[in-house]
C-alpha cells in the first residue's frame, strides 16, 4: 500500500509539474539564492524536470547541467526503494552507496556549486 501511494504521489507530482511552468509559477524559492544570489547545485532542477517532461533536453541542460545524472540517480533510487518495499525488505540502506559513494557525490555537488557560480554555467 505504501509503495502504491508513493507511485501515485510521484505520478501526481509529474502531472502537476507538466501542467505548470515553474518559470512562470514559482514552486520553490532557493534559500541560498534568495539570501546570497549564489546558485546551489540544485538550483534549476524544478525547471529542468519541467523541460524533461516536455522532452526539451536542451532546456533541461540549460537549467542545470547535472540534471540528467541527478534525475537518473533519483529514478534508480526510487525503483530500488519500491522493489525493496514490495519484497518486504528494510529500507535502511536501500540506496546502497556506502560512505565512499556518498562522499564522492557530495564532493561532486560542492565542486559543481562552486564552478557554476564562478564560471556561470
Amino acid at each position: 500500500m505504501e509503495a502504491a501511494c508513493l507511485v501515485a504521489a510521484a505520478i501526481g507530482g509529474a502531472v502537476l509539474l507538466y501542467r505548470l511552468n515553474p518559470s512562470r509559477v514559482p514552486f520553490i524559492i532557493c534559500p541560498l539564492r534568495a539570501l546570497t544570489g549564489l546558485r546551489c547545485p540544485a538550483c534549476g532542477l524544478t525547471r529542468a524536470a519541467h523541460a524533461l517532461l516536455h522532452l526539451d533536453i536542451a532546456g533541461m541542460l540549460r537549467y542545470n547541467l547535472l540534471s540528467p545524472l541527478i534525475f537518473a540517480g533519483l529514478a534508480m533510487g526510487f525503483v530500488r526503494y519500491l522493489f525493496r518495499r514490495l519484497r518486504g525488505m528494510g529500507v535502511e540502506q536501500s540506496i546502497g552507496l556506502g560512505l565512499k559513494g556518498g562522499l564522492m557525490i557530495a564532493g561532486i555537488l560542492v565542486l559543481f556549486g562552486i564552478v557554476r557560480n564562478v564560471v556561470g554555467i
